[in-house]
């Protein structure tokens, strides 16, 4: 995870956000545990952005949506409330249709977005834990490679 955040961060034609339907008072604390080490210029970094539950509604609210979530509490990205965040019109971003990539490892929670959204294999507490019946480190990282170098060569070729 470490080196797809890193080289995504680097890469000059991305923009790097954290999109989690977890409050922000929750989020914080992850978000510095997470990036620790070589990952804290990430962190101090004034253009890396995260977006939290108040950008994913609940999925019991939307007319389409309600019939396929499993909790009442799950939630769904939104990304109209992204792209229309005051942080990017006060900076002179754009960002649309066009040019956002959304990752996620539940499909329900992209539904409204197919076109802009690649979902990948969950990341389970067993595979970080490497217990019986989890994906070993080296197919980790294999996937993560494979992520990164797709990523990395559509915004090469956008």
């Amino acid at each position: 995870m470490k080196e797809f955040l890193l080289s995504m961060f680097k890469n000059p034609r991305i923009c790097l956000a954290y999109y989690s339907s977890i409050m922000a008072k929750n989020l914080i604390p992850v978000m510095i545990e997470l990036l620790q080490g070589e990952l804290e210029p990430l962190r101090l970094n004034e253009e890396f952005r995260f977006f939290d539950q108040t950008y994913c509604p609940l999925m019991k609210d939307h007319k389409y949506l309600k019939d396929i979530l499993d909790e009442p509490y799950d939630r769904y990205r939104d990304l109209n409330s992204v792209w229309n965040c005051e942080m990017f019109e006060e900076n002179g971003l754009k960002f649309d249709h066009t040019n956002t990539l959304l990752i996620d490892s539940d499909d329900k929670k992209v539904q409204l977005w197919l076109e802009n959204s690649m979902v990948t294999e969950p990341f389970r507490l067993i595979d970080v834990q490497l217990g019986e019946g989890a994906n070993d480190s080296e197919w980790q990282e294999n996937y993560m490679n494979k992520i990164t170098s797709f990523i990395t060569d559509m915004a090469e070729s956008g």
